[in-house]
Order: C-alpha cells, then structure tokens, then sequence
C-alpha cells in the first residue's frame, strides 16, 4: 500500500519508513552507519526481496537527487500489475474507500526526472517520523493528487497548485 501511496519509493526511502526507526539518532557515527546498514540490508532481505520475486514490484531507474549525490540514475520501487492488483483486493478488504491510485504508467518512469517527486517523497517520511502520539499525519496530497483533483474540480486551487498538502491531528479519543 506504501508504493500505491508514494508512486515510487527507493529502498533507503522504505528503510527509513518501515525498518530503521531511532538508529538514526544513534550519537556515535561509526555505531549508527552500522545500524543504518544493518536496517537497509534488512529492508532488501525480508521486505522488498519477496516482493520482487512474486513479481509485485519492480524497479526503474529514474533520474534522481540523492542525500548526499547530485541528480543521477537511481533505483526506485514500484507496483507491478500484480501487486497493485493485490493492493486494490487489501483497499476493499478494508471498507475505508480509498481508492488505488497505481496507473500502468508507473512502469514507464525509467530515464525520467523525478526529482520533484523523490524530494516530496523525503519531506513526507520526515514529517511521518515525526509524528508521536498523540499526532499524526493524515491525508497527505501531493502535487499530482492535487492537480487530477484541481481538474475534477474538487479543489479551490486556480493557477497554482502547491507541492503538498496535509492535516496533522491530535488524537483526542485516547486510543
């Protein structure tokens, strides 16, 4: 469901959302490399593996900016067919309404810039991490979101349309 929601993730991008946790925080830089490569080997092993070898993802090569590279072919992770076909069966398990918003056109983003993308990628794991209880991140919009909304006429926006949108709630029910 992340890829469906994120487009495209690289796998440091899914280490950092799902596997790496505090390690970042680690005060000692030789202890914490350990930990963040340890946390990625992890990610590739158990996470993203299996998956590419149901064949529920692949990967493309986009043109992107790294932490600490210039802009540059980097690996990203996608749906296939296959696995946003399964990700549409776990949206109506769920009974929630969301919606799959994989296109086949995903598949086609090698040797292009996403460069755009993979930042509001970055900015959108931070703010997630971020997020303590009692917080959290809802209804994170991107800029493509907006613009297929802005068309429908769903949205306020005329002219521009900003590069992301989002809601931070406080839990008030206690759970």
């Amino acid at each position: 469901m992340l890829l469906d929601q994120r487009r495209c993730l690289t796998a440091r991008q899914i280490s950092r959302l799902l596997v790496r946790g505090d390690v970042e925080a680690n005060p000692d830089p030789a202890a914490r490399a350990r930990a963040i490569a340890a946390a990625d080997r992890q990610t590739n092993r158990r996470t993203l593996r299996p998956l590419k070898d149901g064949e529920y993802i692949t990967v493309v090569r986009p043109f992107l900016t790294g932490e600490t590279t210039p802009l540059a072919r980097k690996e990203v992770n996608v749906l296939t067919a296959k696995g946003a076909a399964l990700v549409k069966r776990l949206y109506a398990d769920e009974e929630m309404g969301r919606q799959l918003r994989w296109t086949r056109s995903l598949l086609e983003i090698d040797n292009t810039n996403h460069a755009h993308s993979a930042l509001l990628n970055d900015w959108f794991i931070v703010m997630r991490r971020a997020m303590r209880d009692p917080w959290q991140l809802r209804g994170w919009r991107d800029d493509r979101d907006l613009a297929h909304l802005t068309q429908q006429g769903a949205t306020a926006f005329s002219g521009m349309v900003p590069d992301a949108v989002f809601v931070l709630s406080l839990r008030s029910d206690g759970a």
